[in-house]
């Protein structure tokens, strides 16, 4: 289809058609020029990406300059994409305008605190909302899968708040907590995957367990947190694959995705292996709850990997045969020395 009868096509119709042309017929050159002409950002925001992806010094100026015009129009996807370009520069005045589009990234999501509720609401009088373009089949299995993950938080001995909205969004396939909407923004390419949409879900409780704003958390902290919310959603799930990740395979991660993450992301993935590693060894009945535990105990204003490692083991039943297994998983996967 030429592209002069998509012009009076609404902008997020070029984007879903970049989408077709690209993951259904393979036609990544007819996406792109889709993309450029839809005038929307996360139009913008996927050419950043595909030319990202391809990894070169002309092409990585194109990222850049897609991914400034996608998060100037207030694309968070975008704002994170510059955070990696610039923190890979390393120089002073490049480190210093990460910081500034990751402060921008996270004021587009809503990134604040999420306060702890009054009144925990129990997983069986959980009233799951919808907004955006959620077929009736999502908001049946979203819904139960909900339910059936807050109840096993719940029997980890987490106090659940007010469920957010899920908004399934029909223009991308990004996935994010937007706590100043009350949202999980679900972008309609991910939200059949269940691991991906409990894995935000797991943000917005764990965050409100700690009932303090994410970014006076410590690096570890914010990792181990992560790890935590890739990993449980598997757990109750029995699976350990979410999205484009298999926790027992993290040390492969594909080429084209780590480059996409910096090095705090791909720490909470090893977090999330070894986790996997010692629920195979020891059953996540008996790892779960003192995960829990040991989150609900830590503060994340001064808690390191270490001081994590130590509360977990000291919680773990199983004596030291159990702490055994953790900390050679923690060690295997680059967490802590010998």
């Amino acid at each position: 289809m030429a592209l002069p009868l998509l012009a009076r096509a609404p902008r997020s119709a070029l984007v879903n058609v970049g989408f077709a042309a690209d993951t259904l017929h393979g036609r990544r050159d007819r996406a792109e020029a889709f993309w450029e002409n839809s005038g929307h950002r996360v139009g913008w925001c996927n050419l950043g990406l595909v030319h990202y992806e391809r990894g070169d010094e002309e092409s990585l100026r194109e990222a850049e300059r897609w991914w400034r015009l996608a998060a100037e129009a207030g694309d968070p996807g975008a704002a994170y994409g510059l955070v990696v370009l610039l923190q890979r520069r390393g120089d002073e005045e490049s480190l210093r305008e990460a910081e500034r589009w990751s402060r921008r990234g996270a004021k587009a999501t809503g990134g604040r605190g999420l306060a702890k509720p009054s009144k925990p609401v129990r997983s069986s009088q959980a009233v799951i909302r919808f907004t955006g373009i959620p077929s009736d089949e999502q908001k049946r299995s979203l819904t139960a899968k909900l339910r059936g993950y807050m109840a096993r938080l719940e029997s980890l001995g987490f106090a659940l708040g007010e469920v957010p909205t899920i908004h399934v969004e029909p223009e991308t396939y990004i996935a994010y907590p937007e706590p100043a909407h009350n949202r999980l923004f679900i972008g309609a390419y991910v939200a059949h995957d269940a691991p991906s949409v409990l894995h935000e879900y797991s943000h917005w409780e764990l965050e409100r367990a700690t009932g303090m704003t994410r970014d006076s958390w410590t690096k570890d902290v914010q990792a181990i947190e992560a790890g935590l919310a890739y990993y449980l959603p598997c757990s109750a799930l029995n699976t350990p694959r979410t999205g484009r990740f298999d926790l027992t395979n993290t040390a492969h991660i594909p080429d084209y995705v780590a480059r996409y993450f910096d090095d705090s992301h791909l720490t909470c993935l090893q977090w999330a292996g070894a986790c996997w590693e010692v629920r195979e060894s020891l059953g996540w009945e008996a790892l779960d709850e003192s995960l829990a535990a040991a989150w609900k105990a830590a503060d994340p204003t001064a808690e390191d990997r270490a001081g994590f490692a130590d509360h977990l083991c000291g919680l773990l039943s199983g004596g030291p045969p159990a702490r055994e297994v953790v900390r050679a998983a923690l060690v295997r996967h680059n967490l802590l020395e010998f």
